[in-house]
């Protein structure tokens, strides 16, 4: 059954139905974006794991990847969602860097980035 979220804000005002079987994707990261006007191109991947019987990756061996999802978003929308997120993470940034862990470092060094500016 879909389901309206209904957002009223200061600065936006709209319905989004949600359909039941949504599709949903997780990707390990963005191998590819192509910023443009009007859109922009962004390819997502997985990080493939090694075959089972070949040696393990050498150091400086290219990672393998497999695209799951292409997007094409209009390039202000995009612009837009980058600012939020950045707006959210520094909203949340106590939560984020304390459950950073020793491996996420880079959470850390990255609001330390966002505070210079």
């Amino acid at each position: 059954m879909e389901k309206v979220i209904s957002v009223r804000t200061p600065e936006q005002s709209f319905d989004l139905t949600v359909a039941e079987s949504l599709p949903h994707f997780y990707v390990d990261g963005f191998s590819s974006m192509n910023v443009g006007v009007p859109l922009t191109r962004i390819i997502a991947h997985l990080a493939q794991p090694p075959i089972f019987g070949e040696l393990p990756p050498v150091p400086g061996d290219p990672e393998r990847r497999k695209a799951v999802v292409e997007l094409s978003v209009p390039t202000l929308q995009l612009f837009d969602f980058a600012l939020k997120v950045m707006q959210a993470a520094r909203v949340n940034k106590e939560t984020l860097i304390g459950g950073a862990s020793k491996r996420d470092e880079l959470v850390k060094e990255f609001f330390e980035k966002l505070l210079k500016e």
